[in-house]
């Protein structure tokens, strides 16, 4: 079972076939904390047709600056000001 935020790798396969148009895409997620989710990461790497793509995570921190850019903030005179307009 998985708690809080998981960080981990997302393996994404394409396999060209015969005529080579026809690709299927897979999405897999992997822990890459675990012993074992390292050596299979290792062993996708040696695969042909196999791309690996890294996510990354959204921190706390980061999605606090990304409220700030897209302008989802609130500006209080003080904290009276704050706890009204909460209470609206």
């Amino acid at each position: 079972m998985l708690c809080g935020k998981f960080v981990g790798i997302v393996i994404v396969f394409s396999f060209i076939f015969a005529n080579k148009k026809d690709m299927a895409t897979y999405t897999i997620t992997i822990s890459d904390r675990t012993k074992k989710g390292k050596l299979l990461i290792d062993f996708l790497k040696t695969l042909e047709g196999v791309e690996i793509r890294k996510e990354k995570s959204n921190n706390a921190l980061d999605e606090a600056l990304e409220d700030i850019k897209k302008g989802r903030v609130y500006k209080a005179k003080d904290a009276t000001d704050l706890i009204n307009s909460c209470l609206k």
